[in-house]
């Protein structure tokens, strides 16, 4: 453990101190960002893919959405209360513990890739001494003449601003290796960037994925560039320099950069995690306090740092080799994992995914556009995962009748009218690879209808 602690920068309670204040701040943002929607959630609409979430006190809570938003807005003061360093340590074990329930439920919605790494975060830094000073509570203590020395320099102070970095290195590496465990390098020599950047080019914010889609040379070079991104980060815990982790930073940036041109992904909780660790906190609080001099200096990492660092990279391992998920804990990243051998394969495939629409269709025959409606009740996920269940399987149709049973009740509630049918249609666009263009196929076709019980 020698050799893990020198890798490991010491700071002082100060240093520790002020990137509290800079974490719990950025934690709460992203808990802001993050906030589910208050819209009715009955348990008919729930996932029920994450084993770890899928209990029955978790549906409970998440059918009551008004009870989540009040523990949403208890976290970001929890987030500000230990910002500031009141109570530091028992502020923060109740924050991890609400943002436990919160995950679970967020489970119920959705998936977590986009919040896990900062989850696990949080729980690997529950050892940590939070309030020794720049702190409410270190202000206390001074008054009461019990003030701590805030001038030495502890590793397991520096271990805060080290382990977001550990936990985001391991998840990138595991994206790297699920990609070349799923396909070699077979997804670099197929320029496999070109089709992920094409399947989201729709909702990214910038055309850039469809001139890289393009342009073979230039996709078969970013796809290197994202496997030995993903794969080398993890290295960076192993430089205790900020100036020796300037690369990696910009690398790092790159990816998350890239994520959001080309495919609208914009993670606040990843983002944070960089932040956290890729900034020199240390060194730019030593810039304005002018601190000169050697100062005193402790090596030692508490056990349960230790123990959490070896839980970090277990669980990672794990999920990487045994390529399993078991979301909020562990995941081998595979999103994007998948090649296409040709051109010709990926359109087989179909991979760019259609624009889903949706119109009802009343009692006395009427039909009418209801996609705005389907959006602002939240209907348009679920109905369109029952169409894809019918259209993978026919014998799918009884399962997934609760979905549309819950989708006509609030409907018909929504319009006052009784419903018919509820009509899926798609507009299905191609791309043209020469001019890196899109162009329509088809526009607004029927592609199911589901038929209703009449009333």
């Amino acid at each position: 453990m020698e050799w893990l602690r020198s890798r490991i920068p010491p700071v002082s309670a100060t240093e520790l101190g002020v990137f509290r204040l800079v974490f719990g701040s950025g934690v709460a943002w992203v808990f802001y960002e993050m906030r589910l929607p208050e819209q009715p959630f009955p348990p008919e609409l729930h996932l029920r893919s994450h084993r770890l979430a899928d209990w029955d006190w978790v549906h409970f809570l998440a059918a009551r959405t008004d009870h989540i938003a009040s523990l949403e807005w208890s976290m970001i003061a929890l987030a500000g209360l230990f910002a500031v360093g009141v109570l530091s340590r028992i502020t923060f074990t109740t924050l991890v513990l609400a943002t436990t329930v919160w995950t679970l439920v967020r489970l119920t919605h959705t998936g977590t890739h986009n919040w896990s790494a900062l989850f696990v975060t949080l729980w690997a830094m529950l050892p940590v001494r939070w309030g020794d000073g720049f702190s409410v509570d270190a202000l206390m203590r001074r008054w009461r003449g019990r003030a701590l020395e805030s001038c030495v320099r502890r590793v397991d102070y520096g271990y805060a601003l080290w382990i977001p970095g550990l936990v985001f290195g391991a998840a990138m590496a595991a994206a790297g290796v699920a990609k070349l465990t799923q396909s070699g390098l077979a997804w670099i020599t197929n320029a496999s960037v070109k089709y992920h950047f094409l399947a989201d080019a729709r909702s990214a914010p910038a055309d850039w994925g469809l001139r890289v889609a393009s342009n073979h040379e230039l996709a078969l070079a970013l796809s290197a560039a994202a496997i030995v991104t993903e794969c080398g980060l993890i290295l960076v815990v192993l430089v205790p320099g900020w100036v020796g982790r300037l690369p990696f930073a910009l690398a790092a940036a790159g990816l998350l950069l890239g994520f959001y041109f080309f495919q609208n992904e914009f993670w606040p909780a990843w983002w944070l995690l960089c932040v956290a660790f890729f900034i020199p906190w240390s060194a730019l609080v030593r810039l304005v306090t002018r601190q000169r001099g050697e100062v005193p200096l402790r090596h030692a990492l508490t056990p349960w740092q230790i123990i959490a660092i070896v839980v970090v990279v277990e669980l990672q391992i794990a999920a990487a080799v045994m390529r399993v998920e078991y979301a909020p804990i562990m995941s081998d990243y595979p999103m994007y994992a998948t090649t296409y051998a040709s051109v010709e394969e990926f359109e087989q495939r179909q991979v760019v995914s259609p624009m889903f629409h949706f119109a009802v269709r009343f009692g006395d025959g009427e039909e009418a556009d209801a996609s705005e409606v389907f959006e602002r009740l939240e209907l348009d996920e679920p109905v369109r995962e029952a169409y894809r269940a019918v259209a993978d399987d026919s014998t799918a149709a009884e399962r997934v009748a609760p979905v549309i049973a819950e989708a006509d009740r609030q409907l018909a509630a929504h319009y006052q009218r009784p419903l018919a049918a509820i009509i899926v249609l798609t507009d299905q666009e191609a791309f043209d690879w020469n001019t890196g263009q899109f162009y329509w196929k088809w526009i607004r076709r029927p592609v199911h209808t589901f038929t209703l019980p009449v009333r």
